[in-house]
C-alpha cells in the first residue's frame, strides 16, 4: 500500500479539509500519530502539536513527553504539552481511568483550537481501532448508531487514518524511518479494549481471517444504515412532538398504535437521558390509564395527561423576593403571582386569602423548603414541607417552583397548594392579603 497516496485521497474523497485549514494534531508519540505527523509534513499541512502528559507510566510518561517535545523542536513545528493529575481527577468524579482521560483530553483540544485559532482536531485513530471499537460496542448492546463505528468527521474531529491498517501503518513507519515510542501500558489485558485487541480479534481469526476489514466494511454499512434511520426518524419526531411553552407534547395514542411502539418512544425520548425501560412503563402506564403518572430525568420531566405525554423543562429558580409593599408583582417564567390588599370577594382557583392582622410586612419567598415546617391548613399540627410535598406527590419541578412565603421564619403559605392554617381567614370583613395566580 502506497500510504501517502491513499492518504491524500481519503482526505479529498471524505472531504476531511482544505490545505488551507490550520489543524491541531493530538500526538502521544506512538506509532500512529507519528506516522500521522509525517504524512502531513510530507503533504505541506500547516499543523500545531498537542501532547497530553497523563502521568500514569512514571517515567515512561516522562519519556515521551521529552520525545515529543524535542521532535517538535527539531522540525520547528508549534508545540503544545499539558499534564494532568489523571489518578486524582479519576477519583474525585468516581470514572474511570479511561474515561476520564478522554473527557480531558478533548476538553483540552477544544480550548486549544479556539485559543489557537485553528480549524480542526486531528487523531491517529485506524482501521484496527475501528474494529475493536465496532466489536466492543456490539458486546455490550449497541444499535445501528454504535455499531456505525467511529466517525471519520465529527464537527471540529477528524480521523484521517481510519482507512489504514495497523500494518500498513507500520511498515510506513519502517520504510520512512519514523521514529516512535511504544506505550507498555497498550500490552496490558487489564483495559477490555486491549483484551478484545490481544486475545478476541486473534482467537477469531480461524473463523475470519480478514475480521478487521469485515467489522470496518461492517461499520460503513451501519453509518449509512444510519443516515436514512436518521432521516426517517426525523420526519416521525416532526410529526410527534408538539412544541409547547417550556417543553414538548407525544400524543401517546398516536405512539402506541405504530410498531415497536417503546422503542420509537425511546428514540424521541432518548436526547433527554430516557432510557428503554422508563420508555416502556411510560407506554405501560399510558394503557393502564394512568393519568398524572410522572417519570423524570435529571433536566426533565414526562406526565402522562390522559393521550399525551407532556415533556416538560425545569425553569430557573430565583434565590429569594423580598415584598416590603404592596400592590407587588412576582412574575417568573411558569407563572405571575399578584399580591394586594383587598376585601374578601370569595374564594376561587388561583386565589388564596391570609389574614393581616397575623402579620405586617415585609415578606419573602423562597424557593428552597429543606428543614421548614408549616401547619397546612385544615391540619392539627406543623409537618415538614418535604413531607407535604410526598404526601402531595409532587415532581421534583412541582417541588422546585414552588413559592415558600415567609414572615422571618414563620411559614404563611405553600403556593400553590395550601396556606397555612395559622393565617386562614378568622372573619370575613376588613381588608386581606389576596394572592392570585396566573399562568
Amino acid at each position: 500500500m502506497n500510504l501517502l497516496k491513499q492518504f491524500q485521497e481519503y482526505i479529498v474523497k471524505e472531504q476531511l479539509f482544505l490545505p488551507t485549514d490550520k489543524l491541531l494534531l493530538a500526538v502521544s508519540g506512538g506509532a500512529d500519530s507519528m506516522v500521522l505527523m509525517r504524512l502531513l509534513q510530507r503533504l505541506g499541512y500547516y499543523f500545531e502539536v498537542a501532547h497530553v502528559n497523563y502521568q500514569l507510566r512514571g517515567e515512561e510518561s516522562e519519556g515521551d513527553e521529552m520525545f515529543v517535545t524535542s521532535y517538535c523542536k527539531e522540525h520547528a513545528i508549534t508545540f503544545h504539552t499539558k499534564r494532568f493529575e489523571t489518578n486524582l481527577l479519576a477519583k474525585a468524579a468516581g470514572k474511570g481511568i479511561q474515561e476520564i482521560a478522554r473527557e480531558i483530553r478533548y476538553h483540552w483540544f477544544e480550548e486549544l483550537i479556539a485559543k489557537q485559532n485553528l480549524t480542526y482536531i486531528l487523531t491517529a485513530h485506524h482501521a484496527n481501532d475501528q474494529a475493536e471499537t465496532i466489536l466492543h460496542r456490539f458486546i455490550r448492546g449497541s444499535g445501528v448508531r454504535g455499531l456505525s463505528g467511529i466517525a471519520t468527521k465529527k464537527n471540529a474531529l477528524v480521523r484521517p487514518l481510519l482507512f489504514a491498517k495497523k500494518s500498513d501503518i507500520l511498515q510506513f513507519a519502517q520504510t520512512e524511518i519514523v521514529t516512535y515510542r511504544n506505550d507498555s501500558s497498550n500490552d496490558k489485558t487489564d483495559y477490555t479494549r486491549n483484551f478484545i485487541r490481544h486475545q478476541l480479534i486473534p482467537s477469531l481469526h480461524p473463523i475470519q481471517p480478514a475480521l478487521t476489514e469485515t467489522l470496518v466494511q461492517t461499520g460503513k454499512i451501519m453509518e449509512m444504515t444510519r443516515h436514512y434511520f436518521e432521516e426517517y426518524l426525523n420526519l416521525l419526531r416532526a410529526d410527534l412532538c408538539i412544541q409547547v411553552e417550556n417543553g414538548f407534547d407525544v400524543p401517546l395514542n398516536k405512539v402506541a398504535s405504530m410498531p415497536y411502539a417503546t422503542y420509537l418512544l425511546y428514540e424521541i425520548l432518548s436526547p433527554l437521558e430516557y432510557n428503554l425501560t422508563q420508555c416502556d412503563e411510560i407506554l405501560k402506564a399510558y394503557q393502564q390509564k394512568n393519568t398524572g403518572a410522572q417519570f423524570d430525568t435529571k433536566n426533565t420531566l414526562a406526565i402522562i395527561n390522559r393521550d399525551v405525554l407532556e415533556i416538560r423543562y425545569p425553569h430557573e429558580i430565583p434565590d429569594s423576593i423580598k415584598i416590603d409593599q404592596l400592590p407587588f408583582e412576582v412574575v417568573l417564567p411558569w407563572a405571575k403571582y399578584s399580591f394586594e390588599i383587598s376585601t374578601f370577594n370569595g374564594f376561587s382557583d388561583g386565589v388564596w386569602w391570609l389574614d393581616l392582622n397575623q402579620f405586617i410586612l415585609p415578606i419573602d419567598i423562597h424557593f428552597s423548603f429543606e428543614g421548614k415546617y408549616f401547619q397546612a391548613l385544615g391540619m392539627q399540627h406543623k409537618q415538614k414541607i418535604s413531607d407535604f410535598f410526598i404526601n402531595n406527590k409532587l415532581s421534583k419541578f412541582e417541588k422546585a417552583e414552588a413559592l415558600i412565603i415567609q414572615k422571618d421564619a414563620q411559614v404563611l403559605a405553600v403556593l400553590p397548594y395550601r396556606i397555612s392554617e395559622i393565617y386562614k381567614l378568622k372573619k370575613m370583613e376588613g381588608s386581606f392579603l389576596k394572592i392570585s395566580k396566573k399562568r
